[in-house]
């Protein structure tokens, strides 16, 4: 979801109300832990202004590169660094940072959260803060909430990740793991994003995205009742695509933890 240019219009409206929330202050310098494409620097960079500094991490060189053409194209409004590297091994030249934000990274959807935390606390100035966001739930087919209850059992992306983890290391245990690595004031707010139609062109083709992301591709799902059922409501091709009712309504729901070292 975090690295998707598609989904844009979907996920560009809640972020900026979760760098809100957080309010990095102005001058301050931080880290985007993951930062894949780049999708959140901006709205980062626009919070601490031309005397801050927001450094963009990833384990992955051909993403920060992609995360600079954007940035560079958008002019930011701080000054930006490309860190190739991982949270538990920041190198920032010795230097020390006021906040970490981490979407759809830091244990997401599940993993050994605490540990991480446990590594980035030194990285924190005192009363460094860190922000932990990613994806909790959706309702994307009014009308069909039965079938979507069964495509979500059977054919999530995200949900079948967590199948073998232990439960106490999927992302919403997040305020234990916050807590074990000696973070304090551990804060959560879920953030919604509600669509109404009749959606526009660009909504609606972030939606299908979302859709092929949450349950696969409907035209290579329709080899049982369920799949059948998915492909007509799901397909934008479809005369009975579920986005083109007049009265559509959908939401999904993104949670953020804060703390404070």
């Amino acid at each position: 979801f975090g690295m998707n240019a598609i989904v844009a219009p979907l996920r560009d409206p809640l972020v900026r109300e979760v760098v809100a929330w957080f309010a990095p202050r102005a001058g301050s310098v931080g880290v985007d832990v993951g930062c894949g494409a780049g999708f959140d620097l901006l709205p980062l960079a626009s919070a601490v202004g031309p005397h801050g500094r927001v450094h963009a991490l990833d384990r992955s060189p051909a993403m920060l590169r992609l995360a600079q053409a954007l940035t560079d194209a958008e002019r930011a409004a701080a000054p930006l660094s490309f860190v190739t590297g991982d949270a538990q091994h920041l190198d920032l030249d010795g230097a020390r940072v006021d906040w970490v934000w981490s979407h759809e990274a830091l244990g997401y959807p599940a993993g050994d959260l605490a540990g991480a935390l446990r590594a980035i606390r030194p990285q924190l100035n005192p009363g460094g803060r860190v922000l932990l966001l990613g994806w909790t739930a959706q309702s994307l087919l009014p009308g069909w909430e039965p079938l979507e209850a069964r495509l979500n059992a059977t054919r999530s992306q995200p949900l079948a990740w967590l199948t073998h983890a232990p439960v106490h290391r999927h992302f919403l245990r997040a305020p234990e793991a916050l807590r074990a690595a000696g973070f304090v004031d551990v804060q959560a707010r879920t953030f919604a994003r509600t669509l109404l139609g009749p959606l526009a062109p660009a909504e609606r083709a972030a939606l299908l995205d979302l859709f092929a992301t949450c349950w696969g591709d409907p035209a290579g799902a329709a080899h049982d009742e369920d799949g059948r059922e998915y492909a007509r409501r799901c397909d934008g091709r479809s005369p009975d695509c579920v986005l083109d009712l007049p009265g559509y309504c959908g939401f999904f729901t993104c949670t953020a933890f804060a703390a404070t070292a």
